[in-house]
């Protein structure tokens, strides 16, 4: 089924220590790089508008699935105290308007990975559109060799982009990072 489980409650109350380990790991994907203030401010412009298309269309799926929940409140309701089996039809429409976001959040990133492919080339200089590289042959290799057998550099850049630069976490440090730099 296309649907997703919802988020676990933190019983144990480690996701702040997580997220702490999250942004450490993406700290050494993000500081070799050596960003100037200015060259991080530009890159979170960018990464600003590109999180206000993925926000609105988390938005559209929370109303979507808002207007849902009359419906699969009933069909659940008749399967827990009737034993009804969930129609066709039912299942059908959920795992379509699943499909359809997927589609539609590939295209946001997509779109959004363009957007900063186009201004990245401007905003780092070769050492660093190096470096971002390097960072991929580090610590992407295999994932990205799973898409591409021989990445060329453009693809490997392509790939920091949209795993380190479109990353919420990344995002959160280079925030913290950008106030502290000079």
């Amino acid at each position: 089924t296309a649907t997703q489980t919802p988020p676990k409650v933190d019983p144990y109350g480690v996701n702040p220590i997580l997220q702490t380990l999250a942004e450490i790991d993406i700290a050494n994907q993000i500081l070799p790089l050596l960003l100037t203030k200015d060259q991080t401010n530009r890159l979170l412009t960018l990464v600003e508008r590109a999180r206000a298309e993925a926000k609105q269309q988390e938005k559209k799926e929370a109303d979507a699935l808002k207007a849902l929940k009359t419906e699969a409140d009933k069909v659940h309701e008749e399967a827990v105290k009737m034993g009804k089996v969930p129609s066709q039809e039912f299942l059908k429409k959920v795992n379509d308007m699943f499909a359809d976001w997927e589609k539609e959040r590939l295209n946001i990133r997509a779109k959004n990975t363009i957007l900063l492919m186009s201004c990245v080339k401007e905003i780092l200089n070769e050492g660093q559109i190096k470096a971002a590289i390097g960072v991929v042959d580090k610590v992407y290799d295999e994932q990205l060799r799973e898409f591409v057998e021989n990445p060329t550099d453009d693809q490997k850049l392509s790939y920091y982009v949209v795993h380190v630069f479109l990353n919420d976490t990344a995002y959160e440090f280079m925030r913290k990072r950008y106030s502290e730099l000079r």
